[in-house]
């Protein structure tokens, strides 16, 4: 009989265990009442009760598998005189993000002595454009260094071409934590030609603030209100120049958007109005 008791015992305890599991006992709730799935992470904003686990790293899930981006790459477009270094300006001040531009790696990878470097150096020299392996190899670098979850950058000045955008599409995918947002500002030539015409620069090379004579004109005429420099016209800040510079832009636009459409959405932003305007639209597009 006391081997009978034990056995009875056992087996309750057994079923007391199973009920438990399957949050059918009626001192525990069963985890599909409270909408959470056994060893499962809460869903975003649901929060998480003490002694559930450790949180996740953002964008990560319970599982490994991502819920949203936590990296933004974005690329932004547009013809010379159309403000987008203005935004990306203020974007950087106000501790949105950070850019990097083809120039500045160029420079530092010279300056660091690199293979590439010394290749990018040659041409240089040479007065010719560096070719698009060249350009490709240095952003590789940078980007496997510098892209990294938390990380939200502007892209000034790449890609240039359309094995450049190939490339920049192949480098991102690489990187799955990461979202890509395309922004073009768009503005039409004569308004392009405006704005150069009016158009000053502080002389001070370790300054080369830019002021708008119609829209942000210095306080003191020719004085820069940052270093007391004189401000100077800059020599290809003229009619003939930019609408060169304008007509060859819109030509190589085309097919870098042409790759870049293929794997992004392009949002269109209008460089024509106001630039708080223009620089709340940005941050819209790229919240």
């Amino acid at each position: 009989m006391y081997k009978s008791l034990v056995g009875m015992t056992a087996a309750c305890c057994a079923l007391v265990i199973l009920l438990a599991a399957c949050g059918k006992c009626p001192c525990c709730k069963c985890p599909c009442e409270t909408g959470v799935a056994a060893g499962a992470s809460q869903s975003a904003g649901a929060g998480v009760a003490a002694g559930e686990g450790s949180p996740q790293p953002k964008g990560i899930t319970g599982d490994g598998m991502r819920q949203e981006k936590s990296c933004d790459l974005i690329i932004a477009f547009g013809p010379p005189g159309c403000g987008k270094g203005t935004v990306a300006d203020e974007d950087k001040k106000r501790g949105r993000s950070t850019s990097i531009s083809t120039g500045n790696i160029l420079r530092q990878q010279m300056a660091d002595g690199t293979e590439l470097g010394k290749s990018a150096k040659a041409f240089i020299d040479k007065g010719a454009l560096v070719p698009d392996d060249v350009i490709n190899g240095m952003i590789k670098a940078w980007f496997d260094k510098n892209v990294v979850i938390g990380a939200r950058i502007i892209f000034d000045g790449y890609p240039r071409t359309a094995i450049q955008a190939e490339q920049f599409v192949k480098l991102a995918q690489e990187k799955p934590f990461c979202g890509v947002k395309v922004i073009r500002f768009t503005i039409a030539k004569n308004v392009v030609v405006e704005r150069s015409e009016a158009r000053m620069v502080c002389g001070n090379k370790a300054c080369q603030k830019v002021y708008s004579l119609k829209v942000t004109p210095p306080k003191v005429a020719g004085i820069c209100d940052a270093c007391g420099g004189a401000l100077i016209k800059r020599s290809d800040d003229t009619k003939e120049v930019m609408e060169k510079r304008y007509d060859e832009y819109m030509q190589q636009e085309k097919p870098i958007l042409d790759v870049l459409k293929k794997h992004y959405t392009v949002t269109d932003i209008s460089a024509e109005q106001s630039m708080d305007a223009a620089y709340q639209a940005y941050v819209k597009a790229t919240a």
